[in-house]
C-alpha cells in the first residue's frame, strides 16, 4: 500500500522526489530486517509502518 502511494506521487503528480523518499525508506526498512510475517519477519504492521515513517522523516 505504501509503495502504491509512491507510484501515485510519481506518475499522477510528477513528484519523483517524494516517491523516491518513500520507496527508499520502504526498501531500507525491509533490508534492515523490519518485516511482517508475509515477508518472512515477525513485526506487526504498525511497527513496520512506524519504521518506514521514521525513515521518511529522517530523509
Amino acid at each position: 500500500m505504501i509503495n502504491s502511494v509512491a507510484m501515485m506521487l510519481d506518475h499522477s503528480f510528477n513528484r519523483k522526489d517524494l516517491a523516491k523518499r518513500i520507496t527508499d525508506s520502504v526498501n531500507k526498512t525491509i533490508e534492515g530486517g523490519t518485516t511482517t510475517p508475509d515477508l518472512g519477519g515477525n513485526s506487526k504492521t504498525t511497527v513496520v509502518t512506524n519504521a518506514i515513517i521514521k525513515r521518511i522523516e529522517e530523509n
